[in-house]
């Protein structure tokens, strides 16, 4: 379970550098 939720955070932040680094 805290594998999971660690990894959905990760994912979340990741998509936040992605959007500001516009590099999707």
């Amino acid at each position: 379970m805290s594998e999971e939720r660690k990894a959905t955070v990760s994912c979340k932040l990741s998509a936040i550098y992605c959007f500001l680094l516009c590099n999707c």
